[in-house]
């Protein structure tokens, strides 16, 4: 449950923000894609404040504007990989700006392990083609 509703949480921020940029490459406030995939995903809210999701070891992190990175998931799950697929960002490119989350964690141990894997696809709201 805890994983689920910070995906939908995360989807949500995400269809109604703007200037998706996938990766750490500078400066963050350019759109950018990442076919590839990339742990850091970053976007300005309908507020325009820069919101920023990251993989930190076993935790995905949220940071809003110039605070803290803080934790989104819970310490009983461990997040074994979060990846962000980025298409259209760029400004002109005739495409609408998407994003594929891919999160693979598990939760307890030995006997009592449970997999999990998730995947959402997420469109930016605002017209962009």
């Amino acid at each position: 449950s805890n994983l689920n509703l910070g995906l939908e949480s995360m989807s949500k921020e995400m269809r109604y923000g703007t200037v998706y940029h996938c990766g750490t490459n500078n400066p963050q406030t350019n759109p950018r894609n990442c076919a590839a995939g990339d742990i850091y995903f970053t976007f300005l809210s309908n507020e325009n404040v820069q919101i920023t999701y990251q993989l930190n070891g076993t935790v995905i992190e949220k940071k809003v504007g110039s605070e803290p990175f803080i934790p989104v998931t819970a310490p009983e799950l461990i997040v074994d990989n979060l990846t962000f697929y980025t298409f259209g960002a760029p400004l002109g490119d005739g495409l609408q700006p998407k994003t594929i989350i891919r999160i693979k964690s598990h939760s307890g141990t030995l006997d009592a392990r449970t997999d999990f894997t998730l995947e959402t696809m997420v469109s930016q709201r605002e017209l962009d083609i």
